[in-house]
């Protein structure tokens, strides 16, 4: 099981990848080690704030959390410099309770029950 705020040296490109649900975030981590990436766990929003310190070269991040959500890590990354890409990802059920905070940041496709949508920090026309 992955834990939380945990470091895999697997390849050259550091990934973060940010839930709180512990199962989701073992899961996204097999996928992402098994293409060579080195790995970085947060399962908060918070301690993914704290591991921006080092460097990573992608996101993958939920957007809803308990305390600082992902929408709180979008508005952070965007006031820091050289802030990395986001693949951002909700489960359909909180995206509808949260349509306009959904609406405000982009198109979303949607793959299965999951909403998935890239953000490029500071570049709104990216989205």
């Amino acid at each position: 099981m992955a834990a939380a705020s945990q470091v895999r040296d697997c390849g050259l490109a550091r990934v973060l990848l940010v839930d709180d649900d512990e199962d989701i975030l073992t899961l996204l981590e097999v996928l992402v080690h098994r293409d060579g990436f080195r790995i970085l766990t947060a399962d908060s929003g918070a301690r993914a704030l704290q591991l921006m310190s080092e460097k990573p070269d992608g996101l993958v991040l939920d957007l809803f959390m308990p305390g600082t959500d992902g929408f709180r890590v979008l508005e952070t990354l965007d006031t820091l410099p050289d802030s990395p890409p986001v693949v951002a990802s909700a489960a359909e059920r909180a995206v509808s309770a949260e349509s306009s905070a959904i609406r405000s940041i982009g198109v979303i496709p949607r793959v299965g029950s999951l909403i998935i949508f890239s953000y490029f920090p500071g570049d709104a026309s990216a989205i």
